[in-house]
């Protein structure tokens, strides 16, 4: 439990959005899935962040909705 809340924390400050959101993300990242949201923000965040490598782990609703 630790290290997903050391890592969700060190994602919430790269991309500059709240920790309980990157807690979501980190879940999915450990479990080997991606997350849904419905989120635009961060989407956007994550996709527009060079250096975060875990970009594609997110997917938005209103895209698998369509």
């Amino acid at each position: 439990m630790r290290m997903l809340l050391e890592n969700a924390t060190r994602m919430a400050l790269e991309l500059d959005h709240p920790a309980y959101d990157c807690l979501y993300l980190e879940s999915a990242i450990r479990r080997g899935c991606r997350m849904v949201t419905a989120d635009e923000r961060l989407i956007r965040k994550l996709r527009q962040s060079p250096q975060f490598s875990h970009r594609d782990k997110a997917i938005l609703l209103g895209d698998i909705v369509r």
